[in-house]
């Protein structure tokens, strides 16, 4: 199972300002993918639809919160999913492990292909079984320091100022999950009143490569779906 968030500001004039690609990048996955509509969901305060691909239970949310509180929503459903920690280890290895819920299994993302290269936590004939039990996160937000144009996928990286991602890591007490990051900066470079800059809406001449980077990153996280973090890192980063 994977929760997938994006995160950006829920009331209709934030709609499509720079800060809400989040937003805007789970609704055109959900679109592409024939998800059902989004449903309010009270206890967590997100809009929520979910479906099977690959397999694989996908939920999307878009927290319904401001998004300086997104980890009030979020730490509801990491919580309601069992969410375990994504960690990007040694020689090569990313596991998933459960220690917030004190459960130390630890599960490859790609077990088949990363047991060829290195020793596993998993034993083969544990494979299969455990494949299923694999309920991680990903987050999809803006970023400032990206041009428009560029994504990258990190895994258990700091939240470098973002006061959403910041609200995840106080709320659920880890960094250890994998963030699509979407450039908004425009082409003439980093603005210097960056909290202003990121509620007003792209300029029509910016319109094609936000399409462009909208479709990227729905593919990114088709990428992640069908084949790995790792994978999905090679092809976009």
């Amino acid at each position: 199972m994977i929760l997938i968030v994006g995160l950006g500001n829920p009331e209709e004039r934030y709609r499509f300002t720079r800060h809400n690609i989040g937003f805007v990048v789970v609704d055109a996955f959900a679109k592409k993918n024939n998800f059902l509509a989004f449903i309010y969901d009270k206890k967590s305060n997100t809009l929520i639809t979910e479906q099977s691909i690959e397999q694989q239970n996908i939920i999307l949310a878009k927290p319904q919160t401001f998004m300086n509180q997104s980890g009030r929503a979020v730490a509801s459903l990491y919580q309601r999913y069992q969410i375990r920690d994504f960690i990007l280890g040694t020689a090569g290895k990313t596991e998933i492990q459960g220690r917030h819920f004190q459960d130390q299994i630890g599960l490859l993302v790609d077990p088949v292909k990363l047991l060829r290269k290195s020793k596993s936590i998993l034993k083969p004939f544990g494979l299969r079984q455990r494949v299923a039990g694999f309920r991680y996160m990903i987050v999809i937000h803006d970023d400032i320091d990206l041009p428009l144009g560029r994504i990258k996928i990190s895994v258990g990286s700091g939240s470098a100022g973002h006061k959403g991602v910041e609200s995840i890591i106080r709320s659920i007490g880890t960094q250890d999950f994998v963030r699509i990051r979407v450039g908004i900066q425009p082409i003439e470079g980093k603005p210097p009143e960056v909290e202003q800059f990121v509620l007003k809406k792209f300029s029509e001449a910016e319109a094609h490569t936000l399409e462009e980077v909208i479709q990227n990153s729905s593919a990114a996280i088709e990428t992640i779906i069908s084949s790995s973090v790792e994978q999905a890192m090679q092809d976009w980063n």
